[in-house]
């Protein structure tokens, strides 16, 4: 018998990130909206974003927390906020988020932030999703990491193999804040 191998304590670790976070009354929806205002307030994305961030409620015991259809930008259908000066993309880069929280406990069920536009001085297109999944998918914590990252040129690629990159654990406002870091340093907490 084996012993433990590092993608079991990776995917060890976000479960017990993920439960601690359970433990605590967060309110994900106000963290995601400091975060927008911040941007607006610097003239990263249209000032009405904070309110474009709505909350939905889903068979009255989950939230979702996604961008409504008034947002001034759309990602593969979906309602997405438009990004301007960042220092690697393109204006008009899209931001989108879905997070999914229990009313009751505030605990995180599921989440999609992601990012994608076209590279500022390549014009060759680039995203970055954070997915987070509270069940497990595929086969081993290698086949569908909990919390992993998907990153490339095409966000609605369905070719093999889908690069799941694992994640380390972080709440969905820290993932947002690690996306735009990665496309402007400036942004970075």
């Amino acid at each position: 018998m084996r012993g433990k191998g590092a993608w079991e304590t990776r995917d060890t670790a976000i479960r017990k990130g993920f439960e601690e976070l359970g433990a605590k009354r967060i309110h994900h929806g106000n963290e995601l909206r400091v975060r927008l205002k911040l941007l607006a307030d610097r003239g990263f994305c249209a000032g009405q974003a904070v309110g474009w961030l709505t909350q939905q409620n889903r068979d009255g015991r989950a939230s979702t927390f996604v961008f409504s259809s008034n947002a001034d930008g759309q990602a593969g259908g979906h309602p997405a906020l438009r990004l301007n000066k960042l220092k690697s993309l393109d204006e008009g880069a899209l931001l989108t988020v879905v997070v999914v929280v229990d009313q009751r406990t505030t605990r995180v069920s599921s989440f999609s932030i992601g990012i994608q536009g076209k590279g500022r001085t390549t014009q060759v297109p680039w995203y970055a999703r954070v997915d987070f999944t509270e069940a497990p998918a595929g086969k081993g914590p290698c086949g569908h990491p909990l919390l992993h990252c998907h990153v490339g040129q095409n966000p609605d690629a369905t070719e093999e193999p889908e690069i799941r990159v694992p994640h380390a654990w972080m709440k969905p406002a820290e993932v947002l804040d690690w996306l735009l870091a990665t496309v402007d340093s400036s942004l970075e907490p």
